[in-house]
């Protein structure tokens, strides 16, 4: 039986073996190993310089300092844009002295340093500290603010080696989730949850986008996104289904958002489309109740056959399928009297829609 252990990987030709191509192996294996020696010089170097100065404050060692003058030093080297050791400084102030009333300004220099310094991720567990220590905190507008902006900072990157899965977009989607969860009222909540339905619409993730353009719709009726998201949110519906034949619930759901939209927005910025793709989806469930009524009419089921092709008639009739179905009704001296029409609506309720 194979070895479900993983096969170590065939390691590189030694640097001092001659291969093919390389006619001064020796060199080449010195020039690396030169190179090695320096990058890890800097790297030392550059270890002790910081480690010098992060851990005294004028000139002194930083654990015989006293806590106010070691946040003097924190305010001081954040006004001269040293976010760095403002950072620094100021987490040795909230790991040491954590019963201080000095951590909560402590712990702001270390999220809105940690932010100017592009440290998103060190920011917003920071900011979020605060929220969950001082629940009236003097910073929270500023806070909700930064939220926004880290989410968006990282929505806004490309994916990472691995994919999606560990890229910082999945933090992005984090942080504007917590946003609306702590700050649900606040401006830009409503451009929170458009931002991550946005996101995940833009990776083809259709059901995830349909679901907070839904939320969207629900919680922020006002909002100005509201016309893009009842739009989009037809859209996703129509792009998830794999055809008539597999997903008429996901089919029903996009008619009801399209024609929502032309009720609500008769001139809205994507009246167009909305039209084009409602008679798509119109064709497509018109082909559903025409192959349901086939079935019956092969099992010589005349009064389900007679439903379905009566469905057709009255919901869809300006499609291809129509033509057909009357012609099936006119042979069979059937009429449209009997149908199911009330039955063509989604599970699952769509009235926030309305």
């Amino acid at each position: 039986m194979e070895s479900i252990r993983r096969k170590k990987p065939a390691a590189p030709p030694l640097l001092g073996r001659r291969v093919a191509g390389n006619p001064f192996p020796g060199l080449a294996a010195r020039l690396y190993r030169g190179a090695v020696r320096a990058a890890l010089l800097a790297m030392v170097l550059s270890f002790c310089s910081c480690a010098y100065t992060f851990t005294r404050v004028e000139g002194a060692p930083i654990d015989s300092v006293s806590r106010d003058d070691i946040l003097d030093a924190a305010r001081d080297a954040f006004d001269r844009r040293d976010y760095d050791r403002a950072v620094h400084l100021a987490n040795f102030v909230g790991e040491n002295f954590p019963d201080s009333p000095e951590v909560e300004e402590a712990l702001y220099i270390v999220g809105e340093g940690s932010f100017l310094d592009k440290e998103y991720w060190e920011a917003f567990q920071a900011f979020k500290e605060i929220l969950m220590r001082f629940r009236t905190s003097q910073y929270i507008d500023h806070i909700a603010m930064r939220y926004y902006e880290i989410g968006e900072a990282y929505l806004n990157r490309e994916p990472g080696f691995f994919g999606h899965l560990f890229t910082a977009r999945s933090r992005g989607v984090k942080v504007m989730n917590d946003l609306v969860i702590r700050f649900r009222q606040i401006d830009v909540a409503d451009d929170a949850r458009m931002a991550v339905a946005d996101y995940y619409f833009g990776e083809k993730k259709y059901q995830d986008a349909a679901l907070y353009y839904e939320r969207l719709i629900k919680e922020y009726p006002r909002s100005e996104w509201v016309e893009k998201a009842v739009y989009r949110y037809g859209v996703c519906n129509l792009s998830s289904s794999k055809g008539p034949s597999y997903d008429r619930e996901i089919l029903l759901k996009a008619h009801e958002a399209f024609t929502a939209y032309g009720m609500r927005y008769p001139h809205g910025h994507f009246i167009g489309d909305v039209k084009e793709r409602e008679n798509t989806v119109l064709d497509l469930l018109a082909r559903k109740e025409m192959e349901i009524a086939k079935f019956y009419l092969n099992q010589n089921r005349d009064y389900g056959a007679r439903i379905h092709l009566a469905n057709i008639v009255l919901l869809f009739p300006e499609t291809a399928p129509a033509l057909e179905a009357e012609t099936l009704l006119m042979s069979n001296h059937w009429d449209a009297s009997i149908h199911s029409m009330n039955t063509l609506k989604p599970h699952g309720s769509t009235s926030f829609l309305r």
